[in-house]
């Protein structure tokens, strides 16, 4: 990685003491660093660089798995502890490989020094001991808007998030898609939800939440306004989740996207989606893999025509019939 200038990438192999600091712009910078068997060389170039950083600038660090030298985890606390300026941690590519312990050991061992200018975070971690000292680091960072977590999580895990979350105020996307939330752990989850009023995202995609745990959502949704994407794909809701769930989604006015597919929606759940969508503008409304038949589509194909911010509907994988389906559109 290394500064943007003109479009153009500066390599590890162009970099000299202070090059950086003359290839980055002073308003915004974006400093790509791959963590590898180079990232001595790019540590050392990078702080020198980063004294003459402004408060007004954005660090961007991309964290790929690669060779990771453990020697880098010392080096890579120490350059975060420079940074004062808003920062944005990744881990690319975004999969279940295992991050390195030392790499996020170092992370939150600057937060448990007082770092705090966090913005963004993109992490997957698996070793279970780290979870509680990671988010518990993450209490201190107040502008965080962008966070994407795959953790091995429990009740203990989520509570926590769940506190943390409520000092997040500036947060907008919140993404936890694949963790083993559960019904019980959605519900030490949601205490934080309410507080998040500049939320504009939440993805929940296959998290194991039943009736029993969605009905606890809604109400902290509520407050929500800004809301404009809601995905909780292949989660066993049923009729009663989705009906009860709908009922709340009236008051975010702003949603825009709504996403139930693999759901186990029936006839009976689309009569009380098809009423909520009605009092939205919704652009895109994905229901594929779900179960409804004929009077569900007919009842859908029926509402279509005063759906007319509708841009993308997907209904693939129903138990419906095609021709019968046209006939109600």
């Amino acid at each position: 990685g290394g500064g943007r200038r003109g479009g153009q990438m500066v390599g590890l192999h162009d970099l000299e003491d202070g090059l950086i600091a003359r290839c980055w712009p002073e308003e915004r910078v974006l400093a790509g660093l791959r963590v590898c068997k180079a990232v001595r060389l790019a540590l050392r170039h990078a702080e020198s660089a980063l004294l003459e950083v402004s408060e007004q600038s954005t660090v961007i660090l991309q964290l790929r798995q690669a060779e990771v030298p453990r020697s880098s985890a010392a080096d890579f606390l120490r350059l975060i502890q420079w940074l004062k300026c808003p920062t944005t941690i990744h881990q690319k590519p975004f999969s279940c490989s295992k991050v390195y312990d030392e790499i996020c050991m170092a992370l939150i061992s600057a937060m448990g020094l007082g770092w705090s200018n966090l913005t963004s975070l993109q992490l997957e971690i698996t070793d279970a001991k780290l979870a509680i000292p990671l988010i518990e680091g993450l209490r201190i960072h107040r502008d965080l808007r962008h966070v994407k977590l795959f953790l091995p999580i429990g009740c203990r895990e989520l509570k926590e998030l769940g506190t943390a979350m409520q000092g997040w105020q500036e947060l907008r996307t919140l993404d936890l898609s694949f963790n083993t939330i559960l019904d019980e752990g959605l519900l030490n989850l949601v205490e934080g939800l309410p507080h998040c009023t500049k939320l504009q995202g939440l993805k929940l995609q296959s998290c194991g939440v039943t009736f029993e745990g969605i009905r606890h959502l809604g109400p902290a949704l509520r407050p929500l306004t800004s809301l404009q994407v809601l995905r909780i794909p292949f989660n066993a809701l049923g009729d009663s989740g989705i009906y009860r769930l709908s009922r709340d989604l009236k008051h975010s006015q702003e949603l825009r996207r709504l996403d139930f597919g693999y759901c186990s929606l029936g006839d009976r759940g689309m009569r009380g989606l098809v009423m909520s969508c009605l009092t939205l503008q919704l652009e895109s409304l994905d229901l594929k893999g779900n179960c409804f038949g004929d009077e569900g589509a007919g009842i859908l194909g029926a509402a279509l025509a005063c759906l007319s911010g509708l841009k993308r509907l997907n209904i693939a994988s129903n138990r419906f019939r095609v021709r019968g389906f046209r006939v109600n559109c």
